[in-house]
């Protein structure tokens, strides 16, 4: 006998639990943790570099050039994985 005060018992899972049960994975504790990292390491580097690109001399905050490498590999790392899911589906159908 269930009382309406009572939550419904079953398999039927809210989007908060199933949000939850994602953000519990460890790969993405273990991108939270990167990122806290990185996030970190930018904030401590913060004097002036010199960045040669083949051609041309760059003066820039270090800050700002590890936080766009680390853009670029998080943007790398995303691609790539689509990548890899795309594939795994085409190779599922045949």
């Amino acid at each position: 006998m269930s009382s309406p005060n009572l939550p419904p018992t079953g398999t039927s899972s809210t989007a908060g639990s199933r949000m939850a049960d994602r953000l519990a994975r460890p790969k993405v504790v273990l991108g939270a943790v990167i990122t806290a990292l990185a996030i970190w390491f930018i904030a401590v580097n913060n004097g002036t570099v010199r960045i040669h690109f083949w051609v041309v001399w760059v003066s820039a905050k270090l800050w700002i050039v590890l936080l766009c490498v680390f853009i670029a590999g998080a943007l790398a790392s995303w691609l790539l994985s689509r990548r890899r899911a795309s594939v795994r589906r085409t190779k599922g159908r045949a």
